[in-house]
């Protein structure tokens, strides 16, 4: 079976270097020499068998390593100290398939986690992971690929899920949720990305299975599909930088290659140079932005994880 490349994640240490995290179909990685070589962090809990890593998440109050969170069947894996030392929180059965984890900004004093799931829902911590509840009143399709919180959602509480035949929005920090009208017949959704002026603009994107991507410039209560033009197929990320709104650059991760936008998504273009780029491209992370002279690190279908 190929190691899978489920998701990446750049991690910034407590030296200023950077440092890469890969969740595998047998465990969680990290590189700190720009993907080279990478070391298992799962090893250290001495299992008799992998631990596929399905989800991260880090403490974007430290970003540097410490606090990790790391979706695996049926639960989810917490490291306070960088990666040493794991504890394992196995979900009530059956275990669900976790897809994705959300991390409140202000984690410290809320404990605010998120976690979903492909087929029961969302689960709720409010003490960082030591307790956690099903919340999913008026989750009507428990099918959930993505979440995505907003930038400002220690003031607002507002967080987004993807799901096989929709979104649904929450604005009480994922304790209730409404369906908003995203088309139907364009999902599955498999990602979502709200930039940093999401507060003041209402941006939200969304990428689907097999209809590219949508935009909506209102919290999402309508939706317009982005002419990126003939590419469709799967969006597997959308990858937004923090000074969004002054350049107005974005990149989306097709699973058959990468596209950007300079101006805010009116125009879109293979991005420079990288047109050989593989297929089945499964995530992305770019270390140092999207300027023409950065580097993107791909995760693939097949395992390798390449830099272009």
């Amino acid at each position: 079976m190929d190691d899978i490349v489920y998701a990446l994640y750049t991690e910034t240490a407590l030296e200023e270097e950077t440092r890469l995290l890969a969740a595998r179909n047998t465990g969680l990685y990290r590189s700190t020499d720009g993907g080279k070589s990478w070391q298992n962090l799962f090893d250290s809990m001495k299992l008799d068998a992998p631990l596929p890593a399905l989800a991260i998440a880090l403490n974007p109050e430290l970003n540097r390593g410490h606090e990790i969170y790391v979706g695996v069947p049926g639960g989810i894996a917490i490291s306070e100290n960088g990666g040493e030392n794991w504890k394992l929180h196995v979900f009530r059965s059956p275990q669900p398939i976790v897809s994705a984890i959300a991390v409140s900004p202000a984690l410290s004093s809320d404990g605010i986690l998120l976690v979903a799931t492909v087929e029961d829902g969302v689960f709720r911590s409010a003490d960082k992971g030591y307790s956690w509840s099903i919340w999913n009143f008026g989750l009507t399709d428990l099918r959930v690929y993505c979440m995505a919180l907003s930038p400002d959602f220690v003031e607002d509480e507002i967080l987004f899920v993807g799901t096989e035949s929709g979104i649904f929005r929450s604005t009480n920090g994922g304790r209730a949720w409404r369906e908003i009208p995203f088309p139907m017949e364009s999902a599955p959704v498999n990602c979502i990305a709200l930039p940093s002026d999401f507060a003041d603009s209402g941006t939200l994107f969304a990428g689907t299975e097999a209809n590219g991507l949508f935009i909506s410039d209102n919290a999402g209560n309508s939706w317009n599909s982005v002419n990126i033009g003939p590419t469709k197929g799967a969006v597997n990320q959308i990858i937004i930088p923090d000074d969004y709104s002054q350049r107005g650059e974005i990149l989306c991760v097709f699973d058959h290659g990468l596209f950007q936008s300079l101006d805010f998504g009116e125009t879109w273009h293979p991005r420079q140079g990288h047109e050989e780029i593989p297929v089945g491209i499964t995530c992305a992370t770019a270390p140092t932005g999207l300027g023409p002279d950065s580097n993107i690190i791909l995760g693939l279908q097949d395992g390798n994880i390449i830099s272009v």
